[in-house]
This record gives structure tokens, C-alpha cells and sequence, in this order.
């Protein structure tokens, strides 16, 4: 209790610290204040994995958007976007959708003019205005729309041109380093998707992240696991492409042969397994002043968040690589693995890595969903959801709609054909709303062990 209330003080203290700024910015117009206000408040809870890396990244992000016209307004939009889902009047709605069109556009005009001014443009603020337009995108538009993907690219070409040694500020450093590796984790997530793999991406046999071995296992406390997870995940979605290009080639196939592909796959799953043995015979390791900011409550949840993610892309590869079926042990082993990573780490409605384990759920509901339904760990599957949604039953049906109307390929490649962002975008919707839910009304301390919950989902 008393640490919970020292960390508490502590994210007030910052909270109040920026907001008494944001009143004293009479040039921004009260409207705007107010979005802010909201943004530092709730917009980014629901993006973040503990309350130390909200209040990092307000202190962060706030005074760059001060500075950048572009920046602030894609804070703005990311801010109107998250009042638009909770809203429920649809005359409030249409108001809130009207002001979030018209700052989308303002946003991207200046974004253009920035860029157009390459002397004075700071890449930190492009970059983060560039992405949170993206996952905004993903967030409104319409699934067939590619707009996210302009976005995503626009950051990554921002990326390519920054050279980190040129930056004096510390904190404009550690900004940057944060948005790389949020690029990647979105990119990563994007690689899982049939049309979402970005057409430069590197080929699965190659490295895919200029990072140090050490560094990349490093647990971010920002995303809940170690970014290497996003280089696996990237190249089993490079590979999973390679298959369906190579299907669908007519007479001689150039290119990798099979053999060789084959042998990459060994390489790439033994690659995934070292790092999951390293993971449990050697202690956690956070970014710099990252362990000093959380609880050991919070470093526990952080480490079977990671381990959770592990166990999703063992799936990824073992059921889009091997094409193994959801039945076999080996799935059905991660599935169990990722549930009771979830059911261990403690449910709270302030920011923690458990606001994170939207893929790892839904990649393990896919597996579960695909074996027979009566069994056991199908049971179990139900069982954890419930556990960690309480009587959230509306957001799990979220989960059992998209699979029923998406074919079955569709449905094992998480996302295909027409619905290419779904995977992406039902993380992200989940996610949120869930966290909505759990602000409003604490989790059962049985657990879920009520019968009427589990009449309601059956």
C-alpha cells in the first residue's frame, strides 16, 4: 500500500506540474487546452504500459508539441480520437468526428510544411506526429483504407535520415530511440497482416534491426516486451509472404528455393527459443533508469508480458511456417503459456503491461478457437478472458464476431484479403475499451468464477 501510494504522489506531482503549464498557454485556444488536458489525463493510458512511462513520455512529448505545429495537432487528434470512442450521444458524436476531421487535416498540412522546411524541422516531432496519425488511422478509417500505411512509411523515411549521434539533448535521444522502437512495434504488428507488409521490408533470412543483440532483448517499458520480439515477428511475416507470393507463381518460382527456406525457419525458431531460455535463466534487463521507475509488482508483470509475447510469435511460426494445426502440442503448449501469463499478472485499471496482451490474447484465441471447441483449454481460453475483462462481455464478442465472419484462411492469417489492418485495428479497439471498462468497474475478486458470466459467453 505504501508503495502503491508513493507512485501515485509521484505521477499526481508530474500530472499537475504539466497541466498548470498547459493553463498559462493563452495563444492555444481553450478548446485545444482542454484536448491537451485530456491527452495527458486518459488519451495515452491506454497506450502505455505503466504510469512511470506515461509520465516520461508527457514529459517527453508536451514540450515538443509546444513547438511543433504538426506534432501538437496529431496529440489533438489522437486526443479527439479517443473521446470519439467513448462517446455514446450521437449529437456529441458527430461533433467530436467533425473536429477530428478538420484537425486531421490541419495536421497534415503542417506536417507537409515542415518537412518542406528541412532546416528548421525537428525530426523527433515529425516522427511522433507521423505515427500517432497512423494508429489514429487505424483507429477510424475504414479497413480497406492504406492511409495508416502512408503514415508508417512517412516515419520510417524520417528514421532513415536521423543520425542519433547528432543529437545533443539527452531527452531529444531518448525520444528518438522510443519512436524507433515504436515504429518497429507497429511495423512488426502490421507484418502479421497480409497486405500490411510493407513492401521494403527485409527479407526473413536478414537482420531486420540495426539494434545490439543485448540491447534489443531489453524489456521496454513503453510496449511491455523486448523489442527483438518485433524482429521475429517481422520476418515470420516476411517469410509468411514469400509463401503466398511463391502460391500463387506461375511455372518456374525465382527466388529462394525451398530448401533454403526451410533452413531459415529452423534458424529463425531456434533463434526465438534461445531467447526465451535466456530469458529465464538470466535477470530482466530494462533501458536505462527504466527498473528504477517500477514497483518489483511491475517488473514481474513486465517479464510475463514478455514471455507472452514470445509464446505469440512461436504460434505465428509454428502455425503460418510449419503449418502445424492448431491442435498440435506445440500450439496448444504457447496457448497455455500465454494464458497463464495473463492470469498471473495483476489487473488494475492504471496503465500496465497488461494493456498490452491484446496480440498475445487474440493470436492464442485464434489458436484455441481453431481446436475443438469442447475441449479443455478451449474452456480454459473462455476462462482466462474472463478473468482479465471481468463481465466485459460485449468487447469479447468483438473477438468472437470477427472470427465467424472472416473465412477460415482469412481467420488463420490473422487479417487477409480485405480486412488487412483487422488484426491491428481490433488490438487496438479492444484494448482501449476494455481499459474504458475497467476504469468504470474493478475486476471480480472471485476471478470470474461466476456462473453467470460463463452462461453469458458461451
Amino acid at each position: 500500500m505504501q508503495e502503491s501510494s508513493v507512485i501515485t504522489a509521484k505521477e499526481e506531482s508530474t500530472t499537475s506540474d504539466l497541466l498548470a503549464q498547459i493553463k498559462l498557454l493563452s495563444w492555444i485556444p481553450a478548446k485545444q487546452r482542454s484536448l491537451l488536458v485530456h491527452f495527458i489525463q486518459h488519451a495515452l493510458q491506454a497506450s502505455t504500459c505503466s504510469i512511470a512511462a506515461q509520465r516520461r513520455f508527457n514529459e517527453l512529448i508536451i514540450p515538443r508539441a509546444l513547438q511543433s505545429p504538426s506534432l501538437l495537432k496529431s496529440i489533438l487528434v489522437w486526443s479527439v480520437g479517443h473521446k470519439i470512442a467513448q462517446c455514446d450521444r450521437s449529437e456529441d458524436r458527430a461533433t467530436l468526428e467533425t473536429m477530428y476531421r478538420d484537425l486531421v487535416q490541419s495536421s497534415l498540412q503542417s506536417l507537409q510544411m515542415e518537412i518542406r522546411n528541412a532546416q528548421r524541422m525537428n525530426k523527433v516531432a515529425l516522427i511522433a506526429a507521423s505515427l500517432m496519425l497512423c494508429l489514429q488511422k487505424l483507429c477510424q478509417e475504414r479497413l480497406e483504407s492504406r492511409a495508416w500505411r502512408i503514415h508508417l512509411d512517412g516515419a520510417r523515411d524520417i528514421i532513415s535520415t536521423a543520425n542519433s549521434s547528432k543529437y545533443d539533448d539527452p531527452d531529444d535521444l531518448e525520444l528518438f530511440r522510443m519512436l524507433n522502437r515504436w515504429y518497429e512495434a507497429i511495423e512488426a504488428l502490421a507484418a502479421l497482416t497480409a497486405r500490411g507488409t510493407s513492401e521494403v521490408q527485409t527479407a526473413f533470412t536478414q537482420s531486420s534491426s540495426p539494434m545490439l543483440a543485448p540491447e534489443a532483448e531489453y524489456i521496454d517499458e513503453y510496449f511491455g516486451y523486448a523489442p527483438k520480439i518485433n524482429v521475429f515477428l517481422c520476418k515470420i511475416g516476411a517469410a509468411a509472404r514469400w509463401l503466398r507470393i511463391r502460391s500463387h507463381a506461375i511455372g518456374q518460382f525465382d527466388g529462394l528455393s525451398l530448401e533454403d527456406f526451410h533452413i531459415g525457419v529452423d534458424t529463425l525458431e531456434a533463434s526465438v527459443l534461445s531467447t526465451m531460455n535466456r530469458s529465464r535463466l538470466s535477470p530482466s534487463f530494462f533501458y536505462p533508469r527504466a527498473r528504477e521507475r517500477l514497483s518489483p509488482c511491475e517488473i514481474q508483470d513486465f517479464v510475463l508480458c514478455n514471455q507472452a509475447f514470445q509464446h505469440m510469435a512461436l504460434i505465428h511460426l509454428r502455425r503460418r511456417l510449419r503449418n502445424l494445426p492448431p491442435t498440435a502440442g506445440a500450439v496448444q503448449d504457447s496457448v497455455k503459456e500465454i494464458l497463464q501469463c495473463g492470469i498471473s499478472m495483476k489487473y488494475t485499471s492504471r496503465p500496465s503491461p497488461w494493456v498490452a496482451m491484446t496480440a498475445p490474447l487474440f493470436t492464442a484465441g485464434c489458436a484455441a478457437a481453431g481446436a475443438d471447441k469442447n475441449t479443455k483449454d478451449s474452456g480454459r481460453m473462455t476462462k482466462a478472458l474472463i478473468i482479465m475483462t471481468g463481465r466485459c462481455y460485449q468487447q469479447i464478442g468483438k473477438l468472437t464476431s470477427y472470427r465467424i465472419k472472416t473465412s477460415p484462411y482469412a481467420y488463420t492469417y490473422y487479417g487477409c484479403n480485405s480486412n488487412q489492418p483487422a488484426f491491428m485495428r481490433l488490438s487496438v479497439t479492444f484494448r482501449d475499451k476494455v481499459y474504458r471498462y475497467l476504469e468504470i468497474e474493478k475486476l471480480w475478486e472471485n476471478e470470474g468464477e461466476s456462473n453467470g458470466v460463463l452462461e453469458h459467453t458461451g
